[in-house]
């Protein structure tokens, strides 16, 4: 009886561990139509229906502007980051750009670390480029991942609308307190069912 104890102890973490490992943002295509899940960080972004990498929405740049969104992250987990950009060719000859990124962040949500970034301007214009990191070890102090994108300028002008698109932030998060409840309560009835079995 516990060796059957034990293979559905195993086939519970398994299911555990597979389940946890998912897409960790809010609203990370603009699906919505709107850009609710993240947050502006200056200029215009906006969730249009124009030139979507996928599906039937996209977020339009502007000019220049900002926008990210926060994930609770495990220390020492690994994650993933992806995400797409439509740079039109035009704007000045320097003095501008834009990114996609992924900063570490502690428990007051200050930045530890910069843990990736792509400059989709250095890529060939009007058309999608998708980009993607390899796996990205949280620090130890690390509670927050941030990603986010857009576009700077300093006096220049950039080429513009530029739309970004399909982000994704894959990795395991905290487990909820109800899931773990769930879990140690069914194991502690096959424990007490195994007792019952032996006497």
């Amino acid at each position: 009886m516990m060796k059957k104890i034990m293979i559905m102890l195993a086939f519970l973490m398994i299911v555990s561990g597979t389940a946890s490992a998912a897409q960790l943002l809010t609203n990370p295509g603009f699906e919505a139509g709107n850009t609710s899940g993240w947050t502006k960080g200056y200029g215009d972004i906006f969730a249009v229906d124009a030139n979507p990498r996928e599906g039937n929405f996209g977020a339009r740049n502007f000019w220049d502007g900002s926008m990210s969104q926060e994930a609770v992250v495990a220390p020492g987990g690994s994650y993933t980051i992806s995400g797409s950009a439509f740079i039109p060719s035009g704007g000045d000859a320097g003095g501008w750009g834009s990114y996609i990124a992924l900063d570490w962040l502690n428990a007051s949500h200050t930045k530890i670390s910069s843990a990736w970034s792509a400059g989709p301007d250095a890529d060939a214009r009007d058309t999608w480029h998708d980009y993607a990191s390899g796996n990205l070890t949280a620090p130890s102090n690390a509670a927050y991942a941030k990603v986010s994108f857009g576009l700077w300028q300093s006096g220049a002008e950039p080429a513009n609308p530029t739309d970004f698109d399909n982000f994704a932030l894959n990795g395991q998060p905290i487990p909820e307190p109800a899931s773990m409840l769930l879990l140690g309560s069914g194991l502690v009835g096959l424990i007490g069912f195994a007792r019952k079995k032996r006497s």
